[in-house]
């Protein structure tokens, strides 16, 4: 009986050291994650600043949200086609979901780039 509860207070200590090291392991990993986070936002910034001294400000602006927009794109049609695919591979798949909205969201960040575009064209081109 006491060997029982005895090989049941180890495996609950090993296990609670167990739980406290994983605990550890995801905070250090987070703050590693939010110090990464924070200086690829330095970084981009001191990219704007000195893109800002080649083009100006508004053009360098503009240039890094052009950039973030072709990269939210490329992630967007990539979603839209493996959820295509995914829905060609399962039976009855149109009945049960329309693919409408992942061509409504990548046809939208396409008009909203075409504005974007349009806009710093129109401003450019007046001076």
């Amino acid at each position: 009986m006491i060997l029982r509860w005895l090989i049941s207070a180890i495996g609950f200590a090993a296990l609670k050291e167990e739980i406290r090291r994983a605990t550890r392991r995801a905070i250090l990993a987070t703050v590693a994650i939010v110090l990464w986070l924070i200086a690829l936002g330095f970084l981009l910034a001191a990219f704007t600043v000195w893109l800002a001294s080649v083009v100006g400000p508004i053009i360098a602006c503009a240039i890094i949200a052009g950039v973030f927009i072709v990269i939210a794109l490329i992630i967007q049609i990539s979603l839209a086609l493996t959820k295509r695919n995914r829905q060609a591979t399962a039976p009855l798949a149109g009945i049960a979901a329309s693919g409408a909205m992942p061509e409504l969201g990548v046809a939208g960040a396409i008009a909203g780039a075409a504005l974007v575009a349009y806009l710093l064209g129109r401003q450019f081109f007046r001076r």
